[in-house]
Protein backbone atom coordinates (compact mmCIF):
# COMPACT_ATOMS: atom_id res chain seq x y z
CA UNK A 1 0.00 0.00 0.00
CA UNK A 2 1.54 3.20 -0.80
CA UNK A 3 0.47 5.79 1.73
CA UNK A 4 2.54 8.56 4.00
CA UNK A 5 6.21 9.41 2.55
CA UNK A 6 5.11 6.62 -0.74
CA UNK A 7 2.88 9.06 -1.99
CA UNK A 8 4.87 10.74 -4.91
CA UNK A 9 6.07 7.61 -5.91
CA UNK A 10 2.17 6.66 -6.37
CA UNK A 11 1.54 10.22 -8.07
CA UNK A 12 4.50 9.37 -10.19
CA UNK A 13 2.87 6.29 -11.34
CA UNK A 14 -0.61 7.32 -11.70
CA UNK A 15 1.10 10.07 -14.20
CA UNK A 16 2.66 8.16 -16.26
CA UNK A 17 -0.60 5.97 -16.90
CA UNK A 18 -2.55 9.19 -17.74
CA UNK A 19 0.38 9.66 -20.09
CA UNK A 20 -0.39 6.15 -21.89
CA UNK A 21 -3.82 6.81 -21.66
CA UNK A 22 -2.80 9.91 -24.09
CA UNK A 23 -0.26 7.82 -26.20
CA UNK A 24 -3.80 6.04 -26.87
CA UNK A 25 -5.73 9.08 -27.45
CA UNK A 26 -3.68 10.96 -30.05
CA UNK A 27 -2.44 7.97 -32.10
CA UNK A 28 1.50 8.84 -31.42
CA UNK A 29 3.78 7.43 -33.92
CA UNK A 30 5.62 4.20 -33.01
CA UNK A 31 9.05 6.02 -32.24
CA UNK A 32 7.38 8.29 -29.62
CA UNK A 33 5.18 5.42 -28.40
CA UNK A 34 8.15 3.00 -27.60
CA UNK A 35 9.76 5.78 -25.49
CA UNK A 36 6.93 6.77 -23.61
CA UNK A 37 6.29 3.16 -22.71
CA UNK A 38 9.37 2.35 -21.90
CA UNK A 39 9.35 5.06 -19.29
CA UNK A 40 6.12 3.85 -17.86
CA UNK A 41 7.80 0.72 -17.41
CA UNK A 42 10.45 1.94 -15.96
CA UNK A 43 8.96 4.24 -13.16
CA UNK A 44 5.79 1.76 -12.78
CA UNK A 45 7.97 -0.93 -11.33
CA UNK A 46 9.57 1.06 -9.09
CA UNK A 47 6.80 2.80 -7.75
CA UNK A 48 4.02 -0.37 -7.91
CA UNK A 49 6.62 -3.59 -7.66
CA UNK A 50 9.36 -1.96 -5.46
CA UNK A 51 6.22 -1.26 -2.60
CA UNK A 52 4.38 -4.52 -2.75
CA UNK A 53 4.56 -6.82 0.25
CA UNK A 54 2.24 -9.02 -1.77
CA UNK A 55 2.47 -12.94 -2.30
CA UNK A 56 1.00 -14.14 -5.06
CA UNK A 57 -0.06 -17.94 -5.52
CA UNK A 58 -2.16 -19.23 -8.96
CA UNK A 59 -2.57 -22.65 -8.72
CA UNK A 60 -4.44 -22.38 -11.84
CA UNK A 61 -1.59 -21.45 -14.22
CA UNK A 62 -1.69 -24.72 -16.13
CA UNK A 63 -5.30 -24.37 -17.20
CA UNK A 64 -4.62 -21.41 -18.66
CA UNK A 65 -5.76 -18.44 -15.80
CA UNK A 66 -3.26 -15.57 -15.77
CA UNK A 67 -1.91 -13.66 -13.04
CA UNK A 68 -0.27 -10.00 -13.33
CA UNK A 69 0.55 -8.58 -10.46
CA UNK A 70 2.28 -5.22 -9.35
CA UNK A 71 5.44 -7.03 -9.33
CA UNK A 72 5.49 -7.71 -13.48
CA UNK A 73 6.28 -4.85 -15.88
CA UNK A 74 2.84 -5.39 -17.74
CA UNK A 75 0.77 -4.53 -14.80
CA UNK A 76 0.82 -0.38 -15.10
CA UNK A 77 0.02 -0.87 -18.73
CA UNK A 78 -2.78 -2.92 -18.01
CA UNK A 79 -4.10 -0.79 -15.29
CA UNK A 80 -3.84 2.01 -18.10
CA UNK A 81 -5.95 0.14 -20.00
CA UNK A 82 -8.72 -0.69 -17.61
CA UNK A 83 -9.13 2.18 -15.26
CA UNK A 84 -9.79 5.85 -15.95
CA UNK A 85 -7.17 8.29 -14.66
CA UNK A 86 -9.96 9.15 -11.92
CA UNK A 87 -10.11 5.77 -10.96
CA UNK A 88 -6.51 4.73 -10.76
CA UNK A 89 -5.91 7.95 -8.49
CA UNK A 90 -8.52 6.81 -5.87
CA UNK A 91 -6.96 2.77 -5.72
CA UNK A 92 -3.71 4.43 -5.51
CA UNK A 93 -3.99 3.44 -1.56
CA UNK A 94 -4.40 -0.38 -3.02
CA UNK A 95 -2.98 -0.81 -6.48
CA UNK A 96 0.48 -2.63 -5.23
CA UNK A 97 -2.14 -5.29 -3.61
CA UNK A 98 -4.83 -5.69 -6.62
CA UNK A 99 -4.31 -8.53 -9.79
CA UNK A 100 -5.61 -8.15 -13.24
CA UNK A 101 -6.64 -11.75 -14.53
CA UNK A 102 -6.32 -12.43 -18.22
CA UNK A 103 -8.66 -15.86 -18.90
CA UNK A 104 -6.30 -17.68 -21.09
CA UNK A 105 -8.34 -20.54 -20.64
CA UNK A 106 -9.72 -20.61 -24.01
CA UNK A 107 -12.92 -21.16 -22.43
CA UNK A 108 -15.82 -18.44 -21.18
CA UNK A 109 -15.26 -18.44 -17.28
CA UNK A 110 -18.53 -17.88 -15.48
CA UNK A 111 -16.86 -16.83 -11.80
CA UNK A 112 -13.44 -17.22 -10.42
CA UNK A 113 -12.30 -16.49 -6.96
CA UNK A 114 -9.54 -14.88 -4.88
CA UNK A 115 -9.32 -14.72 -1.61
CA UNK A 116 -6.72 -12.26 0.52
CA UNK A 117 -5.25 -13.12 3.58
CA UNK A 118 -3.30 -10.87 6.29
CA UNK A 119 -1.17 -12.95 8.07
CA UNK A 120 -0.33 -9.98 10.35
CA UNK A 121 -3.89 -9.31 10.99
CA UNK A 122 -5.44 -11.80 13.60
CA UNK A 123 -8.87 -12.32 13.93
CA UNK A 124 -10.82 -12.70 17.43
CA UNK A 125 -10.76 -16.57 16.48
CA UNK A 126 -7.00 -16.72 16.12
CA UNK A 127 -6.53 -16.76 12.44
CA UNK A 128 -5.38 -14.33 9.55
CA UNK A 129 -8.09 -12.57 8.72
CA UNK A 130 -8.85 -13.55 5.43
CA UNK A 131 -11.12 -11.78 2.38
CA UNK A 132 -12.95 -13.64 -0.63
CA UNK A 133 -13.80 -11.85 -4.04
CA UNK A 134 -15.77 -13.91 -6.06
CA UNK A 135 -17.11 -12.06 -9.07
CA UNK A 136 -19.30 -14.04 -11.31
CA UNK A 137 -22.18 -14.09 -13.25
CA UNK A 138 -24.95 -14.42 -10.30
CA UNK A 139 -26.78 -17.13 -11.89
CA UNK A 140 -27.73 -18.74 -15.13
CA UNK A 141 -26.30 -16.12 -17.19
CA UNK A 142 -25.43 -15.87 -20.91
CA UNK A 143 -21.80 -15.28 -22.12
CA UNK A 144 -22.27 -11.94 -22.25
CA UNK A 145 -22.27 -12.28 -18.63
CA UNK A 146 -19.25 -14.14 -18.35
CA UNK A 147 -15.29 -13.53 -18.86
CA UNK A 148 -14.40 -14.50 -22.28
CA UNK A 149 -10.94 -16.09 -23.79
CA UNK A 150 -8.44 -13.58 -23.86
CA UNK A 151 -10.84 -10.45 -21.58
CA UNK A 152 -9.12 -9.43 -18.33
CA UNK A 153 -10.24 -8.49 -15.16
CA UNK A 154 -9.53 -6.65 -12.41
CA UNK A 155 -9.66 -7.40 -9.14
CA UNK A 156 -8.67 -5.17 -5.61
CA UNK A 157 -8.88 -5.83 -1.48
CA UNK A 158 -12.17 -3.46 -2.15
CA UNK A 159 -14.59 -5.75 -2.89
CA UNK A 160 -16.93 -3.64 -5.19
CA UNK A 161 -13.80 -1.67 -6.76
CA UNK A 162 -13.37 -4.14 -9.81
CA UNK A 163 -12.97 -3.69 -14.16
CA UNK A 164 -12.43 -5.58 -16.89
CA UNK A 165 -12.20 -5.58 -20.68
CA UNK A 166 -12.53 -7.62 -23.46
CA UNK A 167 -10.16 -9.89 -25.86
CA UNK A 168 -10.63 -6.50 -28.32
CA UNK A 169 -9.92 -3.83 -25.03
CA UNK A 170 -13.49 -2.61 -25.52
CA UNK A 171 -14.48 -1.52 -21.38
CA UNK A 172 -16.70 -4.21 -19.97
CA UNK A 173 -16.36 -2.95 -16.28
CA UNK A 174 -15.80 -0.12 -14.39
CA UNK A 175 -15.74 0.79 -10.86
CA UNK A 176 -18.78 3.13 -9.72
CA UNK A 177 -16.67 6.40 -8.84
CA UNK A 178 -19.17 7.69 -6.16
CA UNK A 179 -19.52 8.33 -2.66
CA UNK A 180 -20.53 4.91 -1.66
CA UNK A 181 -16.93 4.05 -3.32
CA UNK A 182 -15.46 6.81 -1.26
CA UNK A 183 -16.46 5.36 1.54
CA UNK A 184 -15.00 1.94 0.94
CA UNK A 185 -11.86 2.86 -0.27
CA UNK A 186 -11.49 5.03 3.50
CA UNK A 187 -12.66 2.82 5.13
CA UNK A 188 -9.85 -0.07 3.34
CA UNK A 189 -7.34 2.81 4.61
CA UNK A 190 -8.22 2.82 8.01
CA UNK A 191 -8.45 -0.97 8.14
CA UNK A 192 -4.72 -1.04 6.72
CA UNK A 193 -2.42 1.73 7.77
CA UNK A 194 0.56 -0.22 7.42
CA UNK A 195 2.08 0.25 4.43
CA UNK A 196 4.94 -2.84 5.15
CA UNK A 197 1.86 -5.04 5.97
CA UNK A 198 2.04 -8.44 4.29
CA UNK A 199 -0.51 -9.35 1.82
CA UNK A 200 -1.27 -13.03 0.22
CA UNK A 201 -3.68 -13.61 -2.37
CA UNK A 202 -4.31 -17.08 -3.98
CA UNK A 203 -6.88 -17.99 -7.07
CA UNK A 204 -8.57 -20.35 -5.18
CA UNK A 205 -11.31 -21.50 -8.12
CA UNK A 206 -13.00 -21.13 -11.26
CA UNK A 207 -15.91 -22.29 -12.51
CA UNK A 208 -16.41 -22.55 -16.60
CA UNK A 209 -19.36 -21.86 -18.78
CA UNK A 210 -20.07 -25.65 -18.59
CA UNK A 211 -20.53 -25.87 -14.61
CA UNK A 212 -17.16 -27.40 -14.36
CA UNK A 213 -14.69 -26.24 -11.30
CA UNK A 214 -11.07 -26.04 -11.18
CA UNK A 215 -8.67 -25.02 -8.55
CA UNK A 216 -8.22 -26.30 -4.84
CA UNK A 217 -11.63 -24.18 -4.34
CA UNK A 218 -10.41 -23.78 -0.20
CA UNK A 219 -13.72 -22.10 -0.15
CA UNK A 220 -15.76 -24.21 -1.23
CA UNK A 221 -17.32 -22.32 -3.90
CA UNK A 222 -18.56 -25.28 -5.63
CA UNK A 223 -20.88 -26.28 -2.53
CA UNK A 224 -21.95 -22.51 -2.24
CA UNK A 225 -23.37 -22.19 -5.81
CA UNK A 226 -24.59 -25.66 -5.45
CA UNK A 227 -26.87 -24.28 -2.45
CA UNK A 228 -28.11 -20.95 -4.42
CA UNK A 229 -29.38 -23.28 -7.00
CA UNK A 230 -30.93 -25.47 -4.96
CA UNK A 231 -32.80 -22.90 -3.13
CA UNK A 232 -33.78 -21.08 -6.37
CA UNK A 233 -35.05 -24.32 -7.67
CA UNK A 234 -36.99 -25.59 -4.35
CA UNK A 235 -38.42 -21.48 -3.86
CA UNK A 236 -39.70 -22.18 -7.73
CA UNK A 237 -40.99 -25.29 -7.43
CA UNK A 238 -42.97 -24.21 -3.75
CA UNK A 239 -44.85 -21.82 -5.53
CA UNK A 240 -45.99 -23.75 -8.70
CA UNK A 241 -49.82 -23.92 -7.74
CA UNK A 242 -49.95 -20.53 -6.24
CA UNK A 243 -51.82 -17.71 -7.57
CA UNK A 244 -52.91 -14.09 -5.48
CA UNK A 245 -52.72 -13.54 -2.06
CA UNK A 246 -51.19 -16.81 -1.76
CA UNK A 247 -49.07 -16.28 -4.03
CA UNK A 248 -47.53 -12.65 -2.01
CA UNK A 249 -47.71 -13.92 0.99
CA UNK A 250 -45.80 -17.24 0.44
CA UNK A 251 -43.04 -14.53 -1.54
CA UNK A 252 -43.42 -12.33 1.69
CA UNK A 253 -42.45 -14.79 4.14
CA UNK A 254 -39.43 -16.38 2.46
CA UNK A 255 -38.32 -12.66 1.80
CA UNK A 256 -37.59 -11.80 5.59
CA UNK A 257 -36.02 -15.69 6.59
CA UNK A 258 -33.00 -13.48 6.43
CA UNK A 259 -29.12 -14.55 5.18
CA UNK A 260 -27.97 -16.92 7.21
CA UNK A 261 -26.49 -19.43 5.46
CA UNK A 262 -26.05 -19.86 1.25
CA UNK A 263 -28.94 -21.36 0.87
CA UNK A 264 -31.42 -19.20 2.90
CA UNK A 265 -29.42 -15.81 2.05
CA UNK A 266 -30.71 -16.91 -1.38
CA UNK A 267 -34.29 -17.69 -0.84
CA UNK A 268 -34.38 -14.63 0.92
CA UNK A 269 -32.88 -12.44 -1.96
CA UNK A 270 -35.14 -13.90 -4.50
CA UNK A 271 -38.48 -13.84 -2.64
CA UNK A 272 -37.37 -9.80 -2.34
CA UNK A 273 -36.66 -9.51 -5.91
CA UNK A 274 -39.75 -11.42 -6.76
CA UNK A 275 -41.97 -9.15 -4.59
CA UNK A 276 -40.54 -5.91 -6.70
CA UNK A 277 -41.58 -7.61 -9.70
CA UNK A 278 -44.77 -8.50 -8.71
CA UNK A 279 -45.50 -4.59 -7.61
CA UNK A 280 -43.65 -3.46 -10.72
CA UNK A 281 -45.09 -5.77 -13.25
CA UNK A 282 -48.14 -7.66 -12.37
CA UNK A 283 -48.44 -11.51 -11.23
CA UNK A 284 -48.06 -13.17 -14.80
CA UNK A 285 -44.02 -11.86 -15.10
CA UNK A 286 -43.62 -13.35 -11.92
CA UNK A 287 -44.95 -16.49 -12.92
CA UNK A 288 -43.07 -16.69 -15.96
CA UNK A 289 -39.99 -16.24 -13.77
CA UNK A 290 -40.76 -18.97 -11.33
CA UNK A 291 -41.61 -21.42 -14.39
CA UNK A 292 -37.25 -20.30 -15.64
CA UNK A 293 -36.14 -20.86 -12.64
CA UNK A 294 -38.07 -24.57 -12.41
CA UNK A 295 -36.46 -25.43 -15.92
CA UNK A 296 -33.45 -23.47 -16.60
CA UNK A 297 -29.63 -24.43 -15.54
CA UNK A 298 -27.79 -22.08 -15.05
CA UNK A 299 -24.54 -24.39 -16.99
CA UNK A 300 -26.34 -24.96 -19.98
CA UNK A 301 -27.00 -29.56 -19.51
CA UNK A 302 -24.89 -29.05 -16.34
CA UNK A 303 -27.72 -28.17 -13.26
CA UNK A 304 -24.85 -28.17 -10.75
CA UNK A 305 -21.18 -27.33 -9.93
CA UNK A 306 -18.72 -30.06 -10.31
CA UNK A 307 -15.65 -31.61 -10.69
CA UNK A 308 -14.58 -32.50 -13.89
Amino acid sequence: MLIGSRLSETEKTLSLLQLLSLLRRFRLGPFYGFVLVFILLCAGSKSLAGESHLLVKNPLRDFGLTVIDANSPEFSAEIGDLLTAEAAGKASAFLSTSLVIVNNTGKYIWGFTAVYTYPDWISPAGTAWKHRISPSGGGAADRSRMLAPGARFLITPVSDFLASRDANGNTVLQPLMDEGMDRMISHFKAQHPNANERVEAVIDSVIFEDGTIAGPDSEDMMGRVNERIRAEKDLAASMSDLRGDDLKKKLSLHAHKGMGDEYSGRTSAVAQSLLQVLSAKGEPVVLEVLQRLRTKNWFGNSEFVRRK
